[in-house]
């Protein structure tokens, strides 16, 4: 079974089945789209002014690889404060490859949280962060205001659907210090945690947060390093969960069938959506052929 290749899609996996949790979109509408991708140090503010003379209402930004990193943390928090005080109808924003680091990731946050927020603003539903350096990789020191912007999203112009995590670093020390805001969170339904460096122990984390958060319906996990011992706590966690449809195993080699096995029949005997079983794993290949 070939890899999935989340982290370089062209947009977030949509949770088919997930109920009133599925918040469907679409990128390739040039009239609601503003992709500015690839294009290092543009302009954002003035790209945007281009897009709404048009009359577009944006309700999605791309601005991977732009070099955001290289910015100060407050030019990177105005660039996403301009994004949604201009685009009121905004739910999407990309910032794949960006190179943010830790204190960049925490101005986007910052820049999310202290947005105004009146009743008729779209809520910002999907965000991707995908190869920007978050994790402590070991050493601590993720970031400190994410967890926040998940525990607290229904008290700012967020309401959080889909979070991509992938290619980060993210260990079990990352993982720990967000718990809070995954178990809290009452709108995350899909997250991406692929190629980062979760083990067993970080999977026993991951399984804590699934039985307690009741919102989310897919995890990919794709490319880490968990063994049979933390895909045995998920699947137990997942048996018991009544929601979760999608977990993505595939790429950790050190799962063997038997592990397989028994997420399978978690999935499909703990989920509402057993119809939908999308559980998908390979303990054939230990290794990614997708890049980064």
């Amino acid at each position: 079974m070939a890899a999935p290749r989340m982290a370089d899609a062209a947009c977030f996996p949509t949770a088919k089945g997930a109920g009133d949790a599925v918040d469907e979109h679409k990128l390739s509408d040039a009239a609601e789209a503003l992709d500015v991708s690839s294009r290092q140090n543009v302009d954002v503010r003035a790209a945007i002014s281009r897009k709404l003379s048009q009359r577009a209402a944006l309700t999605s930004v791309c601005l991977d690889g732009i070099g955001l990193g290289s910015r100060a943390p407050s030019d990177i928090k105005e660039v996403v404060a301009v994004l949604l005080h201009r685009c009121k109808k905004l739910k999407t924003i990309e910032l794949r490859k960006n190179a943010l680091g830790v204190a960049g990731v925490d101005a986007v946050v910052k820049a999310i949280m202290e947005a105004e927020c009146t009743p008729t603003d779209a809520r910002l539903r999907h965000l991707s962060l995908h190869s920007n350096k978050i994790g402590g990789g070991g050493s601590g020191g993720g970031s400190a205001l994410l967890p926040l912007l998940l525990a607290d999203a229904t008290k700012h112009r967020v309401a959080l659907h889909t979070l991509q995590l992938s290619l980060n670093n993210i260990d079990t020390t990352t993982i720990s210090e967000m718990k809070m805001g995954f178990t809290t969170s009452t709108t995350i339904a899909v997250v991406d945690f692929a190629k980062n460096k979760l083990d067993d122990s970080g999977a026993y984390v991951i399984a804590e947060i699934l039985r307690k958060n009741r919102s989310l319906f897919a995890l990919l996990l794709s490319t880490n390093q968990i063994g049979d011992d933390g895909g045995s706590a998920i699947a137990a966690a997942a048996a018991t969960h009544g929601r979760i449809a999608k977990l993505d195993f595939s790429y950790n080699s050190r799962i063997t069938n038997a592990t397989v096995a028994a997420v399978a029949t978690a999935v499909e005997n703990g989920s509402s959506s057993s119809k939908r079983n999308l559980v998908r794993v390979d303990t054939t290949v230990t290794s990614s052929s997708g890049g980064g």
